[in-house]
């Protein structure tokens, strides 16, 4: 919320227009991050600072490669506990098509540290 000035809207996306930030960081233990697939694509579930839930689709390439290379899930998240920092960046995107006002949250990067 606070990247975006609060102007989040349902967790998820901010209406287009909005005058704030398109990109930012987020750190957070990295077991309150795991990745889930929902409608058969990749998602970041995300449990920020604050306690608000946040599932946003995950445009991070590097992210997206391993999970295209053996689809394992399990095996990705195993990696992500509470020793880790997650450093998150997360973007806006533009908005789609068929919602032509929703610049929806997404998973730009992830970096982990001690």
């Amino acid at each position: 919320m606070d990247i975006f000035d609060n102007k989040v809207v349902e967790n998820s996306y901010v209406q287009q227009h909005t005058t704030c930030s398109s990109l930012g960081v987020v750190e957070i233990p990295a077991n309150n991050i795991s990745f889930i697939i929902e409608n058969s694509k990749l998602r970041a579930k995300i449990n920020d600072n604050d306690k608000n839930e946040y599932i946003l689709p995950v445009s991070c390439k590097y992210i997206r490669d391993i999970f295209e290379h053996d689809k394992n899930i399990e095996e990705i998240n195993s990696i992500l506990t509470k020793e880790w920092i997650a450093h998150l960046r997360i973007g806006l995107a533009r908005p789609f098509l068929m919602q032509e006002n929703h610049c929806y949250l997404m998973l730009n990067g992830l970096f982990l540290r001690k």
